[in-house]
């Protein structure tokens, strides 16, 4: 009965850009600002310049985690 015994799928999302404020404005060459009305338009124009200084442009996920929410009673212990 352990949590993971049957096949699951992980759903994995990219964000890029945003305006948020988890990338600070001038951080790392950032093209956009997170007060413009034209943050898309910004980061998509400089793309192409960006893409050149990628050496191996590729998705690394490094690690995964997964817990179980206990908090509706769940319990991670085994038998």
């Amino acid at each position: 009965n352990a949590p993971f015994d049957q096949e699951f799928y992980l759903i994995f999302n990219l964000a890029v850009g945003g305006t948020n404020g988890y990338f600070p404005d001038g951080d790392g060459g950032k093209m956009w600002t997170d007060d413009s009305t034209t943050a898309f338009a910004d980061f998509n124009n400089a793309l192409p310049t960006v893409a050149e200084t990628w050496d191996s442009p590729a998705l690394q996920i490094r690690s995964v985690v997964v817990t179980q929410d206990t908090s509706a009673g769940g319990s991670l212990s085994r038998k």
